[in-house]
């Protein structure tokens, strides 16, 4: 009971401090009445900066973060590009209607492959074509990620996310549209990630 009546009484003087900063007029509460009403306004003052910091590294860091993943997508396409022209002007059409028409950016994570690197791939895990059989050696074909336009700190579809969620995406419709191979379909490896030119 001395416990709760301690807090009862805390809690008012709280109230009564912020009342009397908003409500100045005489001295109704306490002798320090300006030494409160300072400290009041350097809490709020404190409060409304730390905000505005807060808020201006969340749109600084997305906007840096977002840059950085356009900048792998551009390389990831020029790698393309400079073996097959081709298919990096149907990659970049495809990439550029999923950002057009879904909520949907793009992350490429893979593009082109030397017979090397498809080599490690299929040491690493043997559901991976073997070397020279993969159409990333070709340069026909990307695998991408892709993250909500408004979110990009969450909300991800990668190699982990349900077949349902990459259908639902819309994405899938729009590759068919462009006549891509979907890695969802895959009958002995379900790579979701993974677009190709048949």
């Amino acid at each position: 009971m001395i416990e709760f009546m301690t807090k009862r009484k805390n809690a008012l003087v709280v109230v009564k401090m912020v009342f009397f900063y908003f409500f100045p007029k005489k001295d109704y509460f306490c002798k320090n009445n300006q030494a409160i009403q300072l400290m009041i306004k350097r809490i709020l003052y404190q409060t409304f900066l730390l905000l505005i910091i807060f808020f201006s590294l969340t749109v600084i860091g997305k906007f840096l973060y977002s840059e950085t993943l356009l900048q792998q997508n551009e390389r990831m396409l020029a790698e393309i590009q400079t073996v097959n022209p081709t298919s990096f002007a149907r990659f970049d059409k495809f990439i550029q209607d999923i950002e057009t028409h879904t909520k949907w950016r793009v992350y490429v994570t893979s593009s082109f492959r030397t017979a090397e690197e498809q080599a490690e791939l299929r040491q690493d895990d043997p559901r991976n074509a073997r070397s020279g059989k993969s159409k990333h050696n070709l340069g026909r074909a990307i695998d991408l990620n892709l993250y909500p336009a408004q979110q990009v700190w969450k909300g991800w579809l990668r190699k982990s996310s349900p077949k349902k969620s990459w259908e639902q995406s819309g994405v899938i419709e729009i590759a068919h549209k462009h006549g891509l191979k979907w890695g969802g379909h895959f009958k002995t490896y379900y790579d979701p990630v993974h677009f190709e030119i048949p």
